[in-house]
């Protein structure tokens, strides 16, 4: 592994190259641009304001909920994306993957990165949301150390699982959206897995999204230190999906261009 991190190295110019292409590409035929990558994020915080703090009460422990629930769907949609996107960017990359010789993770690693700027604007309004409701900062932002490392494991790991797998199953594309919105709404991205019934914690154990989503949840807005049992349990599965994701990639790389 060590001699691939070396040649990616070598490739870095390459790779930013990647990511500057794909992310003008994203917003390129758009009217508002990268606008979008606000937008989103703010629509669906709007809906689930209104549907699950007016409709449901969504139990947010006193904190405005706008702001319970878009400080979940940073880490949420960097994850989801990065992995839902990964598949349909390697694929339509096979004229490059069949022709030229570089290392093919760089397509999904691109995704990745290329998804971390939208994260980076979504902070930048989570940062004047943070101000305006007056949160106060708190010791437990320390876990932000541990917090943003691990998505960012995680959505490389699976980027890498879904260049993989879709390349191998195409009807992948078709039964993706589907399986993000179920994963979603099995995820604690509208509700807080501390309001759950305990019958259920066992589930959101082998949920990797969990312990990072509820992480920054406590750690920025509700000041406490995260549930440390799930932050260890996502973390050791976020490791597990990096390695397995690589080794995977790099095992079927070859096939993977025969294949395309």
């Amino acid at each position: 592994m060590i001699a691939h991190l070396r040649e990616l190295y070598t490739y870095r110019s390459l790779l930013f190259a990647f990511v500057l292409r794909d992310y003008k590409a994203r917003y390129k035929h758009t009217s508002l641009g990268i606008a979008w990558a606000i937008i989103q994020p703010l629509f669906l915080m709007f809906v689930f304001t209104l549907v699950f703090s007016i409709f449901f009460k969504v139990n947010t422990g006193g904190v405005p909920y706008p702001v319970f629930s878009y400080v979940a769907l940073l880490p949420w949609t960097f994850i989801s994306k990065a992995f839902s996107v990964s598949g349909q960017k390697f694929i339509s990359s096979r004229g490059l993957i069949t022709k030229i010789y570089f290392p093919r993770e760089i397509i999904p690693l691109s995704v990745v990165l290329s998804n971390l700027i939208d994260f980076g604007f979504g902070t930048l309004v989570f940062i004047l949301m943070f101000i305006y409701y007056r949160i106060p900062l708190s010791p437990s932002l320390v876990f932000l150390l541990v917090l943003f490392p691990m998505q960012i494991l995680l959505a490389t790991g699976l980027s890498l699982l879904g260049s993989v797998l879709s390349a191998l199953f195409r009807d992948l594309e078709f039964a993706m959206p589907l399986f993000i919105q179920i994963w979603m709404y099995a995820s604690p991205v509208i509700y807080s897995v501390r309001n759950l019934q305990s019958r259920f914690h066992l589930f959101f154990y082998f949920n990797p999204v969990t312990g990072i989503i509820d992480g920054f949840r406590d750690a920025i807005i509700l000041g406490r230190v995260p549930d440390l049992r799930y932050l260890a349990t996502s973390f050791v599965i976020s490791v597990f999906i990096f390695f397995f994701g690589y080794w995977m990639f790099k095992r079927l790389e070859y096939v993977l261009v025969d294949i395309l």
